[in-house]
């Protein structure tokens, strides 16, 4: 039984390169990118989600829950890093490298204070992998993923890098039993149209 981590859909925050805020919504595009996700897990037993409780990840979770009979578990956990006075401007207008691990945004999180918060959201993971005994999805944003790949699981292969991009509704498929072997990385294999693939990490 795998472990499913999720990207949300895309938002036109996404696609316009805006630091975005909680309630960005899914664009049109992000909406048929959640639908084409649940299309494919409608064939899987999925026992629980659980789910950022920004807008945009909780839209995406919703898709799939149309179609799957299983709980569902919102926390803040798993929300992107918070930047704080600079959510709702642009890329080009913040210039500096907001993503750096030494970019301390004014009324946000640090970067530390980022990665302490996705460790222990990564401990809230494991705690439901040992109560459930069918596939688990975890539905959260791009920042979040990366940390994972970076402090959880197992380096991925150099094959498994160069196909990463972490495209909106990106599975990243993990073995459950260890928790740390990457099976998939940021696979988009349900988006059979390729104008449903778009890049970004927020």
């Amino acid at each position: 039984m795998p472990l499913y981590l999720i990207r949300h859909g895309e938002t036109d925050h996404n696609r316009d390169k805006i630091v975005q805020s909680p309630n960005s919504p899914l664009s049109a595009l992000g909406q048929q990118q959640a639908q084409q996700l649940a299309k494919r897990f409608s064939a899987l037993k999925v026992s629980h989600i659980l789910c950022s409780d920004y807008l945009r990840a909780q839209q995406t979770a919703q898709a799939m829950l149309q179609r799957s009979n299983c709980e569902i578990t919102y926390n803040e956990l798993f929300r992107e890093r918070n930047f704080g006075d600079i959510r709702g401007k642009s890329y080009d207008e913040i210039g500096d490298d907001f993503h750096g691990t030494d970019y301390l945004p004014v009324n946000g999180e640090s970067y530390a204070q980022f990665t302490q918060r996705t460790s222990l959201a990564w401990q809230f993971v494991q705690q439901h992998c040992d109560l459930y005994q069918d596939n688990i999805v975890v539905v959260s944003h791009g920042l979040v993923l990366r940390d994972w790949l970076k402090n959880q699981l197992e380096p991925p292969t150099t094959t498994q890098l160069e196909q990463a991009n972490f495209a909106n509704t990106s599975v990243i498929e993990v073995d459950i039993k260890d928790r740390k072997t990457i099976i998939t990385l940021c696979d988009v294999s349900h988006l059979v149209d390729i104008e449903l693939v778009k890049g970004g990490v927020a």
